[in-house]
């Protein structure tokens, strides 16, 4: 992994994160409509269905009311329940991927000193300027630090980062 991916990776954290939120909100939401529309499938067949008899009408299968019974018996879902299924699956690919990206961030920024931390928390999530981190640590800890040293504290941050990586 080179630096220009772990500088994106940490540009993009709080997106992911927000993402990963979202689309674990939105795959809750499709697990239960599609187990809705699994519960409701005989009742949908039904409604479509022409006179459903319960007798049978000769030695094959014929009956409505027995190939209905022989589908759902065999898994059979409906074209909408196999929509859904898939943009769940996509969905839970994406989640995945960011839950991978979110993992990495949080692991290297546990590994870092305060500062480093702030600095990096500051720069690329918040992205404030380097007057605005200035002011912000002058207020944390009572240091002024000059741009140069914000800087330099971020150079050895990312250092960090790739020494962890590596």
């Amino acid at each position: 992994m080179s630096i220009n991916d772990v500088i994106t990776m940490l540009s993009e954290y709080k997106v992911c994160k927000a993402r990963c939120l979202y689309l674990e909100g939105k795959i809750q939401e499709l697990e239960l409509l599609i187990e809705k529309k699994k519960s409701s499938i005989i009742d949908d067949e039904v409604s479509i269905t022409s006179v459903l008899s319960d007798m049978p009408r000769g030695t094959d299968i014929s009956s409505p009311v027995e190939k209905l019974a022989i589908k759902v018996a065999d898994g059979y879902l409906s074209t909408d329940v196999v929509e859904l299924q898939r943009e769940q699956q996509k969905l839970t690919e994406e989640l995945e991927k960011g839950k991978t990206i979110t993992v990495y961030v949080e692991a290297w920024i546990c590994g870092l000193a305060s500062k480093e931390r702030c600095v990096i928390e500051k720069f690329y999530f918040e992205k404030l300027t380097w007057r605005e981190i200035q002011n912000y640590l002058h207020q944390k800890y009572g240091d002024y630090l000059s741009k140069s040293t914000l800087r330099r504290i971020k150079s050895d941050a990312l250092d960090k980062i790739l020494t962890i990586i590596a």
